[in-house]
């Protein structure tokens, strides 16, 4: 949220704790949402990769996740 908000990581934790905001309202609010959800699902398939590729998880786990999540986005 930061970055896309041209604020400081501590601002932006900072504005969640003092209003109980969530990062995504937060995003929403400066007209950021979609690039939040984008960026945000970017680090989960690397997560997700990252744990395929250790072994802690399955390929297909891992897709079935992302679809999940995919899912979840799509209904905000």
């Amino acid at each position: 949220v930061a970055s896309l908000t041209g604020t400081s990581v501590s601002e932006v934790i900072q504005e969640a704790i003092d209003t109980g905001k969530t990062y995504g309202t937060i995003a929403a609010e400066a007209g950021k949402l979609e690039e939040f959800k984008e960026e945000r699902l970017s680090v989960k398939e690397q997560i997700l990769d990252e744990n395929v590729e250790n072994g802690a998880i399955s390929r297909e786990d891992a897709d079935n996740i992302l679809d999940e999540i995919k899912e979840r986005q799509a209904q905000q």
